[in-house]
């Protein structure tokens, strides 16, 4: 029996679910945006969020405005994707892979 493993570091494009997001229609847009919407309306308008798995930033950068927040992410990739399209003063990312932290870590003022 084959192990199931997936390599979401070479199997899922860089900004990908960003792509989805940003067409604005279509059903995993509409999925998205529930989700993101939810989460949003459950959190406090204030204080410091982290975002476990953020990928290409999406939730982030466009759910938290004027809070302050950090997505972490396994995919190098994705958080280089998340911080060029979302990074500002009070949204950052990082990553961390097997107990390294801050691979592909890069922000901007």
């Amino acid at each position: 029996m084959k192990s199931a493993s997936y390599n979401y570091e070479e199997e899922i494009p860089a900004g990908s679910y960003d792509d989805i997001y940003r067409r604005r229609g279509g059903v995993r847009y509409c999925w998205h945006d529930l989700k993101f919407r939810s989460v949003a309306a459950g959190l406090p308008r204030s204080g410091k969020h982290l975002d476990i798995g953020c990928g290409p930033g999406t939730f982030i950068g466009n759910y938290l405005d004027n809070i302050e927040a950090l997505g972490i992410d396994l995919s190098a990739s994705q958080i280089e994707y998340a911080n060029r399209h979302y990074s500002t003063g009070a949204h950052t990312a990082g990553c961390s892979r097997r107990g390294k932290s801050r691979c592909g870590r890069q922000t901007r003022s």
